[in-house]
Parts: C-alpha cells; structure tokens; sequence
C-alpha cells in the first residue's frame, strides 16, 4: 500500500501551497487518520480503499486542524517593496467551511467501505471469552 503523504493529502484537498495550508497542519491530519482507518480494518479489504479512506480521513482532519486554529491568518506574503500583505491568489474565495462539509462527506463515505468498528460489547465479549477458552 503506498504511503500516505502530504502531498497525497494536499492533493484531496486540492489545496498545493504550503503557505495556504502548512505541513505541520497537514501531517497532523495523517497521524490522526492513519490510526482510526486501521481501527476499522479487519483483514482483506482492498488495499487503494484502505489508502483511499486514509487519505480522505487525513485530508478533512488537517483541513479541520487548519480551520479552527485560533492564530490562523490569511494566506499570503508580506511584500517588503510595498509594505502589504499580499493574499495568495485564489485563497481570498475559499470557503473553509464548505471544504469541511465535503471533506466530511468524502471521509464518511470511505469510511463506509470498510467494516464498522466493533462495539464494545462485542469488544468485550471477545476478551472474556478469549480467557476463558
């Protein structure tokens, strides 16, 4: 399975630039997604789901991380020429709400795919009777 990547998340995002979105943001989304996926995973699912579903998790969990930060600013430059802060082209229309909403939507749909977690009963029920067996 190949691996998941900030590029790879980047990409479902559709958001390139590391000044509009920063790799810490981005890498903290994989840690996170990587672990819920593989808490679903029984065995034998499809490979390109499972990195599907990682990917799409990472993607709304580093867009997610952007979006609330409290110190967030507006992607851009300051132009020393000028003495302004220069906005990054195409970011001033971006909706980060509105990627969320999808984001989530992409997620949940992958997510899916894969068997649900079990539950904790069940859980449970596999601890007592694997020590009792």
């Amino acid at each position: 399975m190949p691996e998941i990547t900030i590029p790879s998340v980047r990409d479902a995002i559709n958001v390139p630039e590391a000044n509009e979105l920063p790799d810490d943001a981005v890498e903290s989304g994989i840690l996170r997604a990587v672990p819920r996926v593989n808490n679903r995973l029984r065995g034998g699912e499809d490979p390109d789901l499972v990195w599907a579903a990682k990917v799409s998790a990472a993607a709304y969990l580093a867009a997610l991380t952007y979006a609330t930060r409290s110190h967030d600013i507006h992607p851009g430059k300051y132009n020393p020429e000028t003495g302004r802060w220069e906005p990054v082209t195409e970011a001033e229309g971006r909706s980060w709400a509105s990627i969320l909403n999808h984001l989530k939507e992409v997620m949940d749909d992958y997510l899916k795919e894969l068997p649900p977690p079990p539950t904790q009963r069940a859980a449970r029920f596999m601890r007592v009777g694997r020590l009792g067996g």
